[in-house]
């Protein structure tokens, strides 16, 4: 395409965009396949194209199944939180806009347009496959809106007309006035909320059949000024079972609906777009390929539509679940067992209108929370995998504020980031949760020596709902020797566990010194990113308490770290608690050797405060030993190590120079 997802608009296929959803869902289907597509930049040189494709092929990581590569370099696409605040809006939608919409009569589409058309009292062209006819309801289903009534009359209606009622023919009969009742809903309820709308009878795969349908109404209500395509079917089945009609049913209704849609209106009077597409094709979807792949199309569809026209407000709405429409109960339920929230009508609806009336417009918006859950996995299968990875030291600012003796070292903490986000490679939907028997033998320390490459053994050794992992990290030497670096067992689940809650702890202020002291005095190395401690609000020779705030790491200086399940920059302040308590008490500096367990229910939310406290265990002449906790101010449990232990000594004081 243009080697970034197709997001400059500049693709010159949108179709083969929906590669992109494809292997989304196959990689979710086929657990033991790596399914991911790459999007190579045409200007790139066949040289460059085949050693990226070769680094894809080779990077075990089943979580990204979307890359792009150009002479920018590599890119994915991951989602971010937007902002939460309606803060602008855009004066172009009116009484005098009109809205083709599809699907719009029914479910979620009408929900959203009925929202829009009260805050903007639009008008709207509702087109439909169902046949309307405008008229009451027959004699027979007057009055009746019970189902088991309505199908008892129906049923006697037939018998009077001596016909057999059979279940075919009950159907036949009743749903039409469903239809009719649902669609002459909706248009009383655009009208009362000041809305123009007319219902046209058309299957939007029909180019011309739509053309022909919405003249009248166009010539009554003037020229089509917006485009809302809500409209689509659904056939799940695992991409084995799919037929060729399965996945042209699914297919035809997003991107031939799409085509019809654009083909009604001139390019000139087109000042708003909306396509309904689905997490589906963001994250895939299992059984539902052929929807992952239109839907990803239309997000494409989505960034071309705004390059060819920038003045065109566009929106790619990537919809989770809603409460209702396609979900349901068993749906729910199944959403609801796995974390992934539905999304309640009235807060999508909100998102819906308030998108469409921002002065500035983002071409794919994601709403809704994430669809990746955690697989059914084989329990009785141990592999053993062999991940191997560099680490530069230009490409991770980070490093240099982690420095010993003048030379950038890695933190303890991004060794156990390092091996648990490995093992959360493997299995996407698992998060990482505990760390045990965690060892730092020989450590990396850039110094010009290290390593261009290391190796991760990662050895299964237990599947059930967590599965637990045995990690080495490893390196040869110029001589071939082999370094030993870190090794730890690794434990990653399908659902994290409630957070311990701590009742001994001191948040007392007795021995209060403000943490940037620290910082200076050499008692702690570390740089701005590490920087945690606001405040030691209390220590004696058995426990210490400080006041944190997480600090704010850009993304650029995370390098290779990138905060995710666990974060790191946060969690490194535990250990500095034992560096603060051993220089009071013996005066030395200190190093981090070895942790018993570490258990993670969750990171602390950006820039909330949280205090650790550290209770001393075992004391030695070389070392000592502790628990530490990071908590809230009620004693709710972010991260736990037990059996943390530090050698020091008062030869390392002259390596601990003032942190910038």
């Amino acid at each position: 395409m243009d080697g970034k997802l197709g997001t400059t608009g500049k693709n010159t296929s949108l179709v083969s965009g929906g590669y992109f959803g494809l292997t989304k869902t196959l990689n979710l289907e086929w657990q033991d396949v790596l399914c991911r597509t790459i999007d190579v930049c045409q200007d790139l040189s066949a040289k460059d194209a085949c050693v990226a494709i070769e680094r894809e092929i080779l990077d075990p990581d089943k979580r990204v199944t979307e890359t792009a590569v150009g002479e920018d370099g590599r890119f994915t696409m991951e989602a971010a939180l937007a902002s939460p605040e309606f803060e602008a809006k855009d004066d172009s939608i009116s009484q005098n806009s009109l809205f083709l919409v599809s699907g719009g009569a029914k479910g979620v589409t009408f929900e959203c347009i009925h929202k829009l058309a009260k805050d903007t009292k639009c008008g709207f062209i509702l087109l439909g496959r169902s046949v309307y006819s405008g008229k009451p309801d027959p004699d027979w289903a007057a009055g009746i809106t019970d189902s088991a009534e309505l199908k008892k009359a129906v049923m006697l209606e037939l018998k009077n007309k001596g016909e057999k009622p059979t279940p075919k023919r009950i159907d036949e009969m009743i749903k039409p006035v469903l239809s009719d009742r649902e669609i002459s809903s909706a248009l009383e309820k655009l009208k009362a909320a000041g809305a123009k709308a007319e219902y046209v009878s058309a299957d939007v795969t029909d180019g011309s059949a739509v053309m022909k349908s919405i003249q009248n109404a166009v010539k009554e209500m003037g020229e089509i000024t917006g485009i809302i395509h809500g409209a689509g079917v659904l056939a799940d089945k695992f991409i084995e079972d799919k037929t060729i009609d399965d996945f042209n049913a699914v297919y035809s209704t997003k991107i031939i609906g799409l085509e019809s849609l654009l083909a009604c209106v001139q390019p000139e009077t087109l000042t708003h777009v909306a396509l309904f597409s689905s997490a589906a094709g963001f994250f895939g979807n299992e059984g539902q390929s052929d929807y992952a792949i239109a839907n990803d199309i239309l997000n494409k569809a989505s960034y071309k539509i705004k390059a060819l026209f920038p003045n065109c407000h566009v929106n790619s709405f990537c919809w989770g679940p809603w409460d209702g429409g396609m979900v349901t109960p068993g749906l729910k339920k199944m959403f609801e067992e796995n974390g992934i929230e539905v999304i309640p009508i009235e807060n999508g609806t909100t998102i819906f209108s308030e998108e469409m009336r921002m002065v500035e417009s983002f071409p794919q918006i994601l709403v809704g929370s994430s669809m990746l859950y955690a697989q059914e996995i084989n329990e009785g299968s141990l592999k053993n995998h062999r991940i191997k990875s560099s680490i530069k030291l230009l490409e991770n600012n980070f490093l240099h504020d982690h420095s010993i003796g003048g030379h950038p070292v890695l933190p303890t903490v991004c060794a156990t980031s390092w091996m648990a986000d490995s093992c959360e490679k493997l299995y996407p939907g698992y998060k990482f949760l505990r760390c045990q028997n965690y060892k730092l033998l020989k450590g990396i320390v850039f110094d010009g020596n290290e390593s261009e490459e290391f190796v991760l053994d990662i050895l299964e050794t237990e599947k059930s709902d967590n599965i637990c992992f045995n990690v080495k990290i490893t390196s040869l030497d110029n001589n071939g020797k082999t370094n030993h670096h870190y090794s730890a067992d690794i434990v990653i689940t399908n659902s994290l566990p409630k957070p311990e809650v701590i009742s001994d702890f001191d948040l007392s202020e007795t021995d209060v010194e403000d943490g940037s002291v620290f910082y200076e005095n050499g008692t702690l190395f570390h740089g701005p990113n590490f920087q945690a401690i606001e405040r030691v609000l209390n220590i004696s020779d058995e426990r210490l308490t400080m006041e944190c705030r997480t600090p704010d790491v850009s993304v650029k200086d995370q390098g290779n770290f990138p905060i995710g399940t666990f974060n790191p920059y946060a969690a490194d302040v535990q250990f500095q608690s034992m560096l603060i308590w051993v220089r009071k008490f013996m005066g030395a500096g200190a190093l981090p050797s070895k942790a018993a367990d570490g258990l993670h229910y969750a990171n602390v939310p950006s820039g909330k405060k949280f205090y650790v406290t550290l209770n001393i265990t075992k004391k030695s002449p070389s070392s000592i030993s502790a628990d530490i906790y990071t908590h809230d101010e009620n004693g709710r449990v972010y991260t736990s190590v037990s059996g943390a232990e530090v050698t020091f000594s008062k030869q390392l004081n002259g390596l601990f120079v003032k942190a910038v």
